[in-house]
């Protein structure tokens, strides 16, 4: 792992960078240029923490955000590349940085104490453009060097549909404190696909299965699956027909 990857881990955390990738950890105590960029970066988020910290949530701030969140993403959306984006959306970022197990991910309800729910709060924030992609490519081939170049996850065998789907970009996330791959697609019609990849060893509590298991979670038709080393979550708005198409 060099500087670079270091940093890009270790600058996919949502706050805590002592919960980032334990190699770049690692290399951040040998690399004075890295040291010190992670010394500024954490005092920082320090600073944010404590300022936003001091300001009381309101009781029925996480419903009445993602009910607000959800009525928009009901709408047509702009592409995740462009914006700007509604106060509703950079809100939800602020809270998701300072609040990350308080708020959006246990606005999902019972299940959201799981990596799913935190992978599911994040797409909805990459969907809504308040989460940038990193990188932009138009078909999964051509993401597929750019997150090698990274050390990032990147999909293995893919449904030939899923395959052929145009694509917007990807993003490292972090989730449960591990790295994840979120790649989008577009699906044609306004409509958008994420696909969500983490290493099965980081989501032990999940059966491996190599057939998607289909649901539906707060207006979201989902599919997981396993191919033996990388789990996988493929997830839309557009409905559980469009999801199966995918998948064929």
């Amino acid at each position: 792992m060099n500087r670079d990857e270091a940093q890009r881990l270790l600058d996919a955390t949502t706050l805590r960078p002592q919960d980032g990738d334990a190699e770049a950890r690692a290399l951040a105590e040998t690399d004075p240029v890295l040291k010190q960029w992670l010394a500024q970066r954490t005092a920082f988020d320090e600073r944010v923490a404590e300022a936003f910290g001091a300001i009381p949530a309101p009781a029925r701030a996480p419903q009445d955000l993602l009910r607000a969140m959800q009525a928009e993403a009901a709408k047509v959306r702009p592409s995740p590349l462009k914006g700007p984006w509604p106060w509703l959306a950079l809100a939800a970022m602020l809270l998701l940085t300072v609040y990350p197990a308080t708020l959006l991910f246990n606005a999902f309800g019972p299940q959201a104490n799981d990596w799913q729910g935190e992978a599911l709060a994040k797409v909805m924030l990459i969907q809504k453009g308040v989460m940038r992609l990193e990188h932009e490519a138009p078909r999964i081939e051509t993401l597929r060097p750019l997150l090698a170049q990274v050390g990032a996850l990147s999909p293995g065998d893919m449904p030939s549909v899923l395959l052929r789907t145009k694509t917007f970009g990807c993003r490292v996330i972090q989730v449960a404190g591990q790295p994840a791959t979120v790649i989008c697609f577009d699906i044609g019609s306004g409509e958008e696909a994420h696909l969500v990849v983490m290493n099965h060893s980081h989501a032990r509590q999940l059966p491996s299965q190599a057939q998607p298991l289909l649901a539906s979670r707060d207006g979201w038709s989902t599919a997981s699956w396993t191919d033996g080393t990388r789990h996988y979550m493929l997830v839309t708005t557009a409905g559980a027909k469009k999801l199966m198409k995918l998948l064929a």
